[in-house]
C-alpha cells in the first residue's frame, strides 16, 4: 500500500473508532445539519475526515452521492486522485470501485457537477 494511501487509511481508522451514526433529526431536531463531528450523520463524517486532511496537508473535497438514490442521498470525502473515505466502509476504495452515483463536489465553496 502507497505511504497516501496508508495515511488515508489511518484517518480513515480513527474516525470509525469514534463514529456513532445518529441522524441529523434525532440529534439537532433538524433534516440537515452540517458540523464537523464523529457523533452525527455521513455529512459529519465526511466533513471530520476532510478535516483531517486538510491538518496533515492533503488536499480532498466533499462529494454528494447517490447509493440508495441515485438523485443523493450520501456525502463522502475524496482526494483529488480519486481515493473516497466513507463511514459505510472501513477500508478506503478508490472511487471506481463504489456503486455510487456521482453527482456533485465542492470546490472553492461552490458545487460543481460531476459529468460521468
Amino acid at each position: 500500500m502507497s505511504a497516501i494511501k496508508n495515511t488515508l487509511q489511518d484517518v480513515l481508522d480513527r474516525a470509525h473508532r469514534g463514529h456513532i451514526y445518529i441522524t441529523d433529526e434525532d440529534k439537532h431536531n433538524v433534516p440537515e445539519d452540517w458540523r464537523i463531528e464523529l457523533v452525527g450523520d455521513c455529512d459529519s463524517f465526511a466533513m471530520w475526515c476532510r478535516n483531517e486532511l486538510r491538518l496533515l496537508g492533503i488536499e480532498s473535497t466533499l462529494v454528494f452521492c447517490g447509493v440508495n438514490n441515485p438523485l443523493g442521498d450520501h456525502l463522502v470525502c475524496a482526494t483529488f486522485e480519486g481515493w473516497v473515505l466513507d463511514n459505510r466502509h472501513t477500508w478506503v476504495n478508490s472511487r471506481d470501485d463504489l456503486n455510487y452515483h456521482w453527482i456533485s463536489l465542492l470546490k472553492d465553496g461552490e458545487w460543481h457537477s460531476i459529468n460521468r
